[in-house]
């Protein structure tokens, strides 16, 4: 009979240590619900990123491909100008 009490006892106490590291453990429902957070996180960057190569990606094609697009840019980004062209700069600060 004292050997059935200290197997059950000894069983109870494997079995509450396995639920405990299965609960709270490292690899246990805390972590991998920290782990899904960080999985949805990613994901959505990822989705983001891959918008953001599409774009590029397309904007790198006009500008190898489009005359009209390429002169755009340059005039844009770099300020250039065409011959007797007027460019009029405007002050947007207010006094």
């Amino acid at each position: 009979m004292l050997a059935r009490v200290i197997l059950f006892l000894g069983l109870g106490i494997i079995n509450a240590t396995l639920f405990f590291f299965m609960i709270w453990g490292p690899n246990g429902l805390y972590a991998y619900r920290e782990l899904k957070k960080q999985y949805y996180e990613l994901e959505k960057q990822k989705t983001i990123l891959d918008a953001n190569i599409i774009k590029v990606s397309h904007e790198i094609r006009l500008l190898k491909t489009d005359k009209s697009y390429q002169e755009k840019m340059i005039r844009q980004r770099l300020r250039y100008i065409r011959n007797n062209e007027l460019v009029y700069i405007f002050d947007d600060t207010k006094k």
